[in-house]
């Protein structure tokens, strides 16, 4: 006897595997019908993976869906893992610039909110790769007149440099 798939059946739109087989179970299908109704729904990359399934490999609807959830989990975890942010490394302080027309306290910060992630102690490369993020004025050369043996000591300097800047502006606006 060959089977059909049921008059009223209609392609699910599907993400997820498991929602076809909710649905497949509802229709009471056989195994015949359900692999072929499965086979209906697959596209691109997932129609490919089907294809290349040898003939007679695949015996029941059951072992069918433990390979496709096996294969595609494996598959969604590969291609996805590539967007998970990656940790900072160290010598991602050097990608850190302070842009033309950036306010000295905004690329301290963001220089810091790094620090922070990197939860780094190498106290001589923070301070280099300050030194170099930094749009070169008055302050840049203050650093290397008067280098600073710990990245503290450059914090401290930025942030007074920053108060005596505000200060003066506040004094010449009164």
């Amino acid at each position: 006897m060959k089977e059909v798939v049921p008059l009223h059946y209609i392609t699910p739109n599907i993400a997820f595997f498991m929602a076809f087989n909710a649905q497949i179970i509802i229709s009471k299908a056989t195994d015949v019908v359900r692999c072929k109704m499965f086979v209906g729904t697959l596209t691109g990359m997932t129609l490919q993976w089907f294809n290349g399934i040898p003939d007679g490999h695949v015996t029941s609807f059951s072992q069918f869906s433990r390979l496709f959830r096996e294969q595609f989990s494996k598959l969604f975890r590969e291609q996805f893992s590539t967007n998970k942010v990656k940790p900072p490394r160290l010598y991602d302080l050097f990608d850190v610039r302070q842009r033309e027309g950036e306010l000295l306290k905004d690329y301290l910060n963001k220089f810091n909110a790094l620090i922070v992630r990197l939860q780094t102690h190498d106290e001589q490369m923070m301070i280099v790769a300050f030194e170099q993020g930094m749009v070169a004025r008055s302050f840049s050369d203050s650093l290397i007149r008067s280098p600073a043996e710990m990245f503290f000591e450059v914090h401290e300097r930025v942030v007074a440099h920053i108060k005596a800047k505000e200060w003066k502006l506040a004094f010449k606006t009164t």
